[in-house]
């Protein structure tokens, strides 16, 4: 549960106030089966996860009373394979597979008009991993993996009608805003406390966001863009504490995006 509470003044003459109360349950369920044969290691499991988000917004403006509530309803259901194969002493890899089904209904309201829009999305996607580990004779443990995976856009994302984000900013989303699909190819290196990690990849249908000002007023708004390539790099130390009960991570990363113009979708 939360609620907050957003000001706005527009060129010193409107003042604007906004609460929001919101209540996010989050149900999880699983099972997972665990065998090993002469062929190496074989786990397989199924997942389901159900997101619900009532958020009552009320805004404040002039002595008037807006409302703007939303129901958003996220249900994923999905199955998945490892098989794990023992090359050597030293030398592994690991296949898997997994099929993502995804159930989202919503319904949002606008501030100022009686007007609201409901919409369902269904889609499938099937992801895949690929990874190889080895040690060397110095004693670094190397993984070199190949994966796919996928961002589902979520209630901020898909809610077409501008909220209150700052005293100069207001945000709305895209209803017809497609799942992010992930490529991406990953190196990782690490001997004792230490955990090195390299990463180039694209996106596909990338999820963000752009400004536009409207009234002098700066609005931010979330889209799809077609193709966006990316290379990570980084670095993690880890350090143990009381018998390994506490654990404490610092780590350093450096993004690179690269996106291509003619890739935005109108």
């Amino acid at each position: 549960k939360s609620n907050s509470s957003n000001n706005t003044i527009t060129n010193f003459t409107n003042i604007e106030n906004q609460n929001i109360k919101s209540k996010i349950p989050i149900f999880i369920g699983f099972i997972d089966y665990l065998n090993k044969n002469r062929w190496g290691k074989s786990s397989l499991g199924l997942r389901y996860n159900n997101i619900t988000v009532t958020n009552n917004n009320s805004v404040f403006e002039n002595a008037n009373i807006y409302l703007s509530p939303f129901d958003y309803s996220e249900k994923v259901f999905a199955s998945y394979i490892n098989h794990s194969i023992t090359l050597t002493n030293t030398k592994s890899i690991t296949f898997g597979i997994r099929s993502e089904s995804s159930f989202i209904d919503y319904t949002f309201s606008s501030f100022d008009a009686n007007s609201s829009y409901s919409n369902n999305l269904k889609y499938t996607n099937l992801l895949f991993n690929v990874n190889y580990n080895w040690i060397t004779k110095s004693q670094w443990n190397n993984s070199l993996s190949f994966r796919k995976q996928i961002q589902r856009p979520n209630y901020s994302y898909l809610n077409p009608f501008k909220s209150v984000s700052s005293d100069v900013i207001y945000f709305s989303g895209d209803s017809n805003i497609n799942p992010a699909k992930t490529y991406l190819t990953e190196i990782q290196i690490m001997k004792n406390q230490w955990l090195f990690i390299a990463q180039a990849g694209l996106y596909k249908d990338f999820i963000s966001g752009f400004y536009t000002v409207n009234n002098n007023v700066i609005s931010q708004t979330y889209k799809n863009f077609n193709t966006v390539y990316v290379g990570a790099i980084g670095v993690e130390y880890n350090n143990s504490f009381f018998k390994k009960r506490w654990t404490t991570k610092v780590n350093f990363d450096v993004q690179i995006p690269f996106q291509d113009e003619a890739s935005v979708e109108n």
